[in-house]
């Protein structure tokens, strides 16, 4: 018997892996393209952290409001994926947005802080004083 090699994409692994778990998969009640969709503003922010135009850079976040940085979650994007999609464990996709205002927000994995694009409105600045 002769065995052939298969090497298969990301992209083609992914397919499946989504498409198979989507058939029976309630995740929250996210099923279908909602979750495919969120899958996949993940992995674009991922690959481009910042938005356009401005450049400002884009946060992750789980469905429990946790944020994470992009450098965390491409080293866990396997977890992201199988929380995701199966629906438990803290890991589950939320969505990716700007995070305009605020005090500094620790990404929850490394605990590298991210200031918010406009600053803290509660700071006071030397100005003010």
């Amino acid at each position: 018997m002769r065995h052939r090699n298969i090497v298969l994409t990301l992209k083609q692994v992914a397919v499946h892996v989504l498409t198979t778990a989507m058939r029976g998969s309630t995740a929250i009640g996210l099923k279908g393209t909602r979750m495919s969709r969120i899958l996949q503003t993940f992995k674009e922010t991922i690959r481009n952290p910042y938005s356009f135009p401005g450049g400002y850079t884009i946060a992750l976040y789980f469905l429990d409001g946790e944020r994470v940085c992009t450098k965390c979650a491409r080293d866990e994007w396997k977890l992201i994926c199988d929380d995701t999609i199966n629906g438990w464990g803290q890991w589950q996709a939320g969505y990716a947005g700007v995070y305009w205002e605020g005090p500094p927000q620790d990404c929850v994995h490394c605990y590298d802080p991210q200031d918010s694009e406009y600053g803290d409105p509660d700071e006071v600045s030397d100005a003010q004083v």
